[in-house]
């Protein structure tokens, strides 16, 4: 198993029931229906978390949620009250097609293209570029601002993703709470299934 996912459990345990957890046979199944294979690290993290708060400000994304009791609605994050996954690359796509060259990089389905994984509280998103091996795809960081101004993060899944709760890494810089400790073991919390007013 990877060292900084290994570090990620120990340091924030998970859940003992996540949810939209899913399990690596329907991950199997979505990566199928969508041409990719994704990092195992991210798979893996989305098994043993589930969909919830991380760091009180962002939240990984699912392909197993639902927006209302045993009513699937695939990449649905209830705190934002919005799909992401290929409903948001067909947004920014839309958004291309009325500003060509607005992206520097190609949007999935194209290959090596964007593909998001996680949302923040303050309308930033997450991208991988999904070009070579899965577990090296960089990440690239929309704050919510133009292209020009978005940040790339050479960094595998879960290194980035631990060096974020430890803030080894800039992501994030300056709209994280001050007071929030780094690597602290609440550093994730569950989502309240169908009831984002409640986080």
């Amino acid at each position: 198993m990877d060292a900084y996912f290994q570090q990620l459990v120990q340091r924030v345990p998970p859940p003992r029931r996540p949810l939209f957890a899913g399990t690596l046979k329907a991950f199997r199944e979505v990566e199928q229906s969508l041409g990719l294979v994704f990092p195992d690290t991210y798979k893996r993290a989305v098994k043993a978390y589930g969909l919830g708060l991380w760091q009180d400000f962002w939240c990984i994304t699912s392909p197993f949620s639902e927006n209302a009791p045993n009513h699937p609605l695939p990449w649905y994050i209830p705190r934002y009250g919005i799909t992401s996954g290929p409903d948001h690359c067909t947004r920014l796509r839309e958004v291309e097609k009325d500003f060509p060259g607005e992206y520097p990089w190609p949007i999935y389905p194209a290959p090596g293209g964007l593909f998001p994984w996680a949302l923040t509280d303050s309308g930033g998103v997450l991208y991988w570029l999904t070009a070579g091996d899965p577990d090296g795809w960089p990440t690239i960081y929309d704050p919510h601002d133009r292209p020009e101004n978005w940040e790339r993060y050479d960094l595998p899944f879960a290194e980035l993703l631990f060096k974020t709760l430890t803030r080894e890494c800039e992501l994030f810089r300056g709209e994280l709470r001050e007071d929030f400790e780094d690597g602290c073991s609440d550093a994730f919390r569950p989502w309240a299934r169908w009831r984002p007013e409640s986080m």
